[in-house]
């Protein structure tokens, strides 16, 4: 049994009932009792102790064994102070780690215990953001403690509906766009962390069509582009084309470069790292080009083979050009395409209406004569001139370079394939001329007779030498043509050039393909014979009209579609008849005729259409032949 006075002496502090106590005990108590155990006050054995360790953000409580009437003063860390015997701390942060001592005090007896408070911080934990694209491969999100390694902690993760839960890991790859959230567990102190987040996007693929066409001649030049708006371009090509110029814009030349095909392909970026690819397949062929001389355009009673194989008066041929072109305008007065300048004495141009009168006026005006100069000569203001008007000499144009230009634009209207042939200072530029009186075009292999035509233009300036050539990739008839525009309107010629070096150009043009051949390319050396084993010859005369194909048959694309200010719309029938083309609002009200005039079987025609600025949003398109219809879209870039 314990001694009475250990029973008592947690709750008495009194010396003098101390005393009477110690002689009341002697009769209870054994002599092994010390002195020093029977005088101890009733604080000296009080214990200190605290509810830690716990986790930064919950409440410490601090406890003191109970004194009958005692004071309690507690003191610890970061300034704190209480005089409750069990005193608490909410929302404790690590600055409360430390020791924590409490004075209990009776009757001028006390005493100070201490406890030892340890207090864990809350984990950290970050969770990274990606983006990727659709067609990407998975991303791994993952979790990233604050501090130690990722095997400390235990993870539960939040994430997007319908993802599979991932478990209890650190990290792991994801497909679906949303926020990926995670809370960790320190396995050895228990303490969890804040939810930390990240986000996955997930963009869409664009959509790229390669607009362009799907057969050309070969050495020559043709634009294919896709829609504007990507943040960067990527073009390659392989097989029997190069690329001239920029690889990087939405719009690429490709100059081909023999018989056979090239395949054109292109990486289009968006803003967000998203790419598409796209690719087109064009065959090159060895065409059939029409030219004819300026002296036929002013003849009465000349036939003209076309590629339809019949063939046409001059008269005939000039109404067709003027009615689908909308007439004929010569002279860039208003915006230069290779001249810097206009000329002090003024700008010039000749406009030729679209009607059968206009055309037998050119007729009966051509061929020109005379030096070959800009048009407008004799003012100082902007001269627009007509038929009527134009100055003449001895009822003919009065101007060489005006009329053989003339005859160049419609020349490349008989077949529109003539603008697209490169040519060169330096090379024979060959055909396979037609002989006799068969309108059909001879090829290498068909059998029918035909002549080789291997020239190259002589007489030129260095000047203009150096311009055609272009560094080794050579100029496109068409611009030739835009040059002659340059300068019959006024425009500033280049330094060392003349009006002659572009009429000798022009008059090459004009006449090498006279009659019509199958063009077979450019050569560093004269040809003489037509011969296959070089590859760059092939049998691609004008296609025979189908059997059976009716009007129903024809085809018009239209591109670019989207399109910004400009449609070309390339047009195909497999029977000649009289064709329009209108374009029409979505309300139903026309817009424009963009083409009225005949077209010849199996033989595309380019019209180009300048889309008004106060027309916006979708245009419908409608093609007529005889009594026949197809109806299209084009849709404007927003």
């Amino acid at each position: 049994m314990k001694p009475f006075f250990t029973l008592l002496k947690k709750r008495v502090c009194n010396p003098y009932l101390c005393f009477l106590i110690f002689l009341t005990s002697l009769f209870f108590t054994s002599q092994a009792q010390t002195r020093s155990d029977v005088f101890q006050c009733a604080t000296s054995d009080v214990v200190a102790s605290s509810s830690g360790p716990l986790c930064a953000g919950g409440t410490l409580n601090l406890f003191a064994d109970d004194v009958m009437g005692a004071s309690y003063l507690w003191t610890g860390p970061n300034g704190f102070t209480s005089q409750e015997q069990n005193p608490s701390i909410p929302s404790v942060t690590t600055a409360a780690n430390g020791t924590y001592t409490v004075t209990v005090t009776l009757e001028g007896c006390s005493n100070s215990p201490t406890t030892e408070v340890v207090i864990n911080a809350l984990p950290t934990v970050t969770v990274n953001s990606s983006t990727k694209c659709a067609s990407d491969p998975a991303v791994t999100i993952t979790a990233t403690p604050g501090s130690g390694s990722g095997a400390d902690y235990n993870y539960q993760w939040t994430v997007p509906s319908g993802t599979t839960d991932p478990g209890n890991v650190k990290s792991f790859s994801a497909t679906a766009a949303g926020q990926y959230c995670v809370t960790i567990t320190n396995i050895l102190t228990g303490c969890v962390s804040a939810q930390g987040c990240g986000t996955l996007a997930v963009y869409a693929n664009p959509a790229v069509t390669i607009s362009g066409v799907s057969t050309t001649c070969t050495s020559s030049k043709t634009k294919y582009s896709v829609a504007g708006g990507f943040n960067s371009y990527a073009w390659s090509i392989t097989g029997n084309g190069t690329i001239i110029g920029s690889t990087t814009a939405n719009e690429v030349t490709v100059q081909s470069t023999g018989v056979g095909s090239y395949t054109l392909s292109v990486i289009a970026t968006n803003t967000n790292n998203c790419s598409a690819t796209a690719s087109t397949k064009a065959k090159v062929t060895s065409c059939g080009v029409y030219t004819y001389t300026q002296g036929f355009y002013g003849s009465t009673h000349g036939q003209a083979c076309v590629p339809s194989g019949v063939s046409q008066t001059a008269v005939q041929l000039l109404t067709s050009f003027l009615s689908a072109n909308n007439g004929l305008t010569i002279g860039n007065k208003n915006s230069l395409v290779f001249l810097s300048g206009y000329q002090l004495n003024g700008k010039g141009q000749l406009v030729i209406g679209s009607s059968s009168a206009e055309a037998i006026s050119l007729n009966s005006k051509m061929p020109g004569r005379k030096t070959p100069n800009r048009i407008n000569t004799t003012s100082n203001t902007s001269l627009v001139y007509s038929l009527a008007t134009i100055p003449l000499s001895n009822g003919k144009i009065s101007n060489v370079l005006l009329a053989q230009t003339i005859t160049l634009a419609l020349n490349n209207g008989i077949a529109n394939n003539l603008f697209n042939i490169v040519i060169y200072p330096d090379k024979y530029l060959t055909i396979l001329k037609r002989s006799g009186q068969n309108c059909t075009l001879p090829t290498c292999e068909n059998g029918i007779a035909g002549v080789i035509a291997s020239q190259k233009i002589s007489g030129l300036s260095s000047a203009f030498a150096s311009w055609l050539g272009n560094g080794g990739n050579g100029r496109t008839i068409k611009d030739v043509y835009d040059m002659a525009n340059d300068a019959l309107g006024g425009g500033v010629l280049l330094t060392g050039t003349s009006y002659s070096d572009i009429n000798i150009v022009v008059d090459f043009i004009n006449n090498q393909f006279d009659g019509g051949g199958t063009f077979l390319g450019n050569f560093a050396t004269q040809q003489t014979t037509c011969s296959l084993s070089s590859g760059r010859f092939a049998n691609v005369a004008v296609p025979a009209r189908k059997k059976g194909l009716t009007v129903s048959d024809l085809t018009v694309a239209a591109y670019p579609n989207p399109f910004t200010d400009r449609v070309k719309f390339t047009v195909v029938s497999p029977v000649s008849g009289k064709a329009t083309l209108d374009v029409y609002n979505v309300t139903g009200q026309k817009i424009r005729t963009v083409y009225n005039g005949y077209l010849f079987a199996n033989t595309s025609r380019v019209v180009d259409f300048t889309v008004p600025s106060s027309v916006k949003g979708i245009l419908i398109y409608t093609l007529r032949v005889g009594d026949k219809l197809i109806n299209g879209k084009v849709v404007q870039m927003k």
